[in-house]
Parts: C-alpha cells; sequence; structure tokens
C-alpha cells in the first residue's frame, strides 16, 4: 500500500524503514505525527488489539491531523478505536485489498490539493523529495546552528569591549588635560575621594557574590564646573558585565530571554549579564560539569 501511494506521490512514514538504528522509536514516531499531513490506519483485528496505536491515534487527535481508515478485514471498532474512529469515514477494504489502493490515494489526495495539483503536472518519473529529517539529524543541527551562532557574539563583544576600552582611554585623557589648564587650588580646597565601582545587581534573591576590580581617582576637586558644550565628557557604561556567581543554596537563575535554570547549592555561573538576568555563560554544578548553557536565543 505504502508503495502504491509513494508511485502516486504521497510519501510515507513507516516506524520500521524510516526509524534508523539507534534512534528512540517514541521519540521519531512523536515527531513524524506532529510533521505529517494526513494518517492513515490500516485497521483490522491486531490493530484493534494494539495498545500502543490508542497513544498514536490520540496524539493524531490533539495535533488536528485528519484520520483516514483503511479496514482491511471486517472487524468491528472497540476500545479507544471506537471512540476515536466510530464517527470518522472509513474505507471498506475487504476481501480484496488492493483493489481499493485507487480508492484510498484519491480520498487522500483529497486532503492535500496541492499534490494532487502536483501529480497532475509533473512527470510520473520525477522523484518525491526524502523523508523530513529523523530526530538525529533534527538534533545535530539544531547543535551546528548553535555553535556557528557563538562565534559571531564572541566577535561582537570583542569589538564592544574594544569601544569601550577606547572611549575611556579617551576620557582620562580629556580630564588630564582639564586637570592641567585648571588654576592651583590649595590643599584646604581639596579632599582625597576613594571611587570604587558598584558592581551590577544581582539576580533576585541570589546569593552569590560579584568581586568587581577597584578603580581608585585621586585628587578630586569639590569645586566643579559647570559642564559646557566643549568640556563636557562623558563615559559609556557597559551594559553587559562579566561575572563569576557561586551559589550557596537552591535559587532560580532567569536569562534574558525569560528562561528560568535551576541551580543548587556549590552551583557556578560563569559568563555574561545584564543587570540582574544573565546573558550568555554556563552554569557548572560543584564537579565543574557543565549543566546549562544559556545564549541569547534573540541571536539564533
Amino acid at each position: 500500500m505504502s508503495a502504491y501511494l509513494e508511485q502516486n506521490g504521497i510519501r510515507c512514514f513507516i516506524a520500521y524503514r524510516d526509524i534508523a538504528k539507534g534512534i528512540d522509536w517514541a521519540e521519531a514516531i512523536t515527531v513524524a505525527i506532529e510533521r505529517c499531513r494526513l494518517m492513515v490506519i490500516v485497521f483490522s483485528d491486531h490493530f484493534n488489539r494494539s495498545k500502543q496505536v490508542d497513544r498514536e491515534i490520540s496524539l493524531a487527535i490533539e495535533e488536528q491531523k485528519p484520520i483516514l481508515t483503511f479496514k482491511i478485514q471486517n472487524a468491528a471498532f472497540t476500545g479507544t478505536k471506537k471512540y476515536y474512529l466510530q464517527n470518522l469515514n472509513w474505507i471498506d477494504a475487504f476481501p480484496n485489498t488492493e483493489k481499493y489502493f485507487g480508492n484510498l490515494c484519491e480520498n487522500a489526495l483529497a486532503f492535500m490539493p496541492d499534490l494532487r495539483l502536483k501529480k497532475k503536472n509533473q512527470n510520473k518519473s520525477d522523484k518525491e523529495q526524502p523523508m523530513q529529517e529523523t530526530v538525529e539529524q533534527i538534533t545535530d543541527r539544531m547543535q551546528e546552528k548553535e555553535q556557528t551562532n557563538k562565534y559571531p557574539a564572541k566577535i561582537l563583544y570583542s569589538v564592544l569591549g574594544g569601544i569601550i576600552a577606547i572611549a575611556l582611554i579617551s576620557w582620562l585623557i580629556v580630564q588630564n588635560n582639564k586637570t592641567g589648564n585648571e588654576p592651583n587650588i590649595t590643599p584646604s580646597q581639596t579632599t582625597n575621594t576613594e571611587i570604587i565601582e558598584q558592581p551590577q545587581p544581582l539576580p533576585d534573591n541570589s546569593a552569590a557574590t560579584i568581586v568587581p576590580k577597584d578603580t581608585i581617582i585621586p585628587q578630586v576637586p569639590t569645586e566643579t564646573k559647570p559642564p559646557t558644550e566643549t568640556n563636557k565628557a562623558t563615559s559609556p557604561i557597559p551594559t553587559t558585565i562579566t561575572v563569576t556567581l557561586q551559589f550557596d543554596h537552591e535559587d532560580v537563575l532567569i536569562s534574558e530571554s525569560g528562561e528560568r535554570f535551576s541551580v543548587k547549592t556549590g552551583d557556578t555561573f560563569t559568563g555574561e549579564m545584564k543587570g540582574n538576568k544573565a546573558v550568555y555563560g554556563k552554569i557548572r554544578d560543584k564537579e565543574g560539569n557543565v549543566q546549562h548553557l544559556i545564549y541569547n536565543k534573540k541571536n539564533q
């Protein structure tokens, strides 16, 4: 039956034929049902007694896939099959089943008008495109895409870091030039001020700590001049910071894309954060094994 349908342009998925060795059958069948356009049930006494097919029918109903029943035996629906299939039109294909393959093909094409038109316009020798990817191929393709997207992100972070460093150096040069041109100030008019860069806020209820590098700017005059268009200088504030967080109790780390990652005592997050949300990085357990990979899904 599948050979007849495929000769007429309808590609079929058959578990024992299309699932590669080593692939989880349940997952592969689930993917096939989710991506199919029509489910054909070959109904018989054996099918009526099977419990596994109940799950497949239920999943097809949940995914709103049309179901076409092809009865090869004069058997009544029972149990779950009766609940799902009793009120659906079916094809009685007994006792000579092969005579009804054409009827099945026409009814299947009725659910797929684009294939019906394609069947009329194309030569019978044309081959249909291969079946949809297996679960293993889908996983490999997603992993390759994830690895590919990491490198542009690293390059972007490096470029942004260089721009910020150049801007900071330029600002320090301007400040030094301004200090050299100002009149001398007596010691009584100055004060020594120690300014320590404050870390970005931590995730809510987190016990993790951030240890930033201290920056000290000595001899800041108490008497300052209002900024003008010519002497105004600003220091760009980075939107993200690189941190290492270590958790001393169970908590939840939230990513910029809204995902929530559970962490345990002793877990460590290394990466970049914006505000109190993780942008990119890895969560490792206390043995150093990577538990989660966080990345910006907007870049995918």
